[in-house]
């Protein structure tokens, strides 16, 4: 699992303590990839290897939770029935996922949410800058600042997802500023960090987002939407 840390030490002072037979936590890529559940899972699994040389015996089972997607698609299921608007990554074909995506923009929530972002986002000049947007989605955000002259290079994990902004970006003619990329492990994140002007995270909902930290520790300006904790955060 690579090198251990003080979390990893952590957790190996707790199963020397407790001395348990089983040790349970996220999978490798935990719920949602998210970066803190991510290093919980792989500090857990270190402590997990390092129990077999401790003098109280090592750890008899390791098991890592996980949800099956069956289990998320009843979750987005019941969020539809409830009226909220989610967005449907499932959709292979990149036209008719761009289609769908413009369709659920369209909702009176969404036209305001968009107005607020773009009001803030223009007092920014885009023009010859490189952006690093973390969590494309649909993608309109991306265009919307490539057609102002930027450079984009959006992170978005869902390979439908990046299909229909691969898609929109040609049909709007900007496909030569947009660079659409997967899943990216985390310590190649401040690379990306580093090649850019101004991070991006127009968020219509947020908690405190670890990517603004990341963007201050790489002295790297953020423009986020006022969305809960990502309010007190610098604009």
């Amino acid at each position: 699992m690579g090198q251990s840390s003080p979390v990893a030490a952590r957790i190996s002072e707790l199963i020397g303590k407790y001395q348990p037979q089983v040790l349970v936590t996220y999978d490798d890529q935990g719920p949602y990839q998210h970066p803190d559940h991510v290093h919980a899972s792989r500090s857990a699994q270190n402590a997990f290897a390092a129990s077999a040389s401790m003098a109280g015996g090592s750890v008899a089972k390791l098991y890592l939770s996980a949800m099956r997607g069956s289990d998320w698609r009843k979750i987005w299921d019941a969020l539809r029935e409830l009226g909220a608007e989610v967005p449907d990554w499932e959709e292979p074909d990149p036209e008719r996922a761009h289609q769908k995506y413009l369709a659920m923009h369209r909702s009176d929530t969404n036209r305001s949410k968009i107005a607020i972002a773009e009001r803030l986002m223009s007092s920014y000049d885009f023009s010859g800058k490189s952006v690093l947007e973390y969590g494309c989605g649909g993608g309109y955000f991306t265009i919307w600042m490539a057609k102002r002259g930027a450079h984009v290079t959006a992170i978005e994990r869902n390979p439908n997802a990046i299909r229909g902004v691969n898609f929109y970006a040609a049909k709007d003619g900007v496909a030569d500023r947009v660079r659409l990329l997967g899943a990216i492990p985390h310590h190649e994140l401040p690379a990306l960090y580093a090649a850019s002007d101004v991070l991006v995270l127009a968020s219509s909902r947020e908690g405190w987002a670890n990517v603004l930290l990341e963007a201050m520790a790489a002295s790297l300006p953020a423009i986020a939407t006022s969305v809960l904790a990502g309010r007190t955060a610098p604009k």
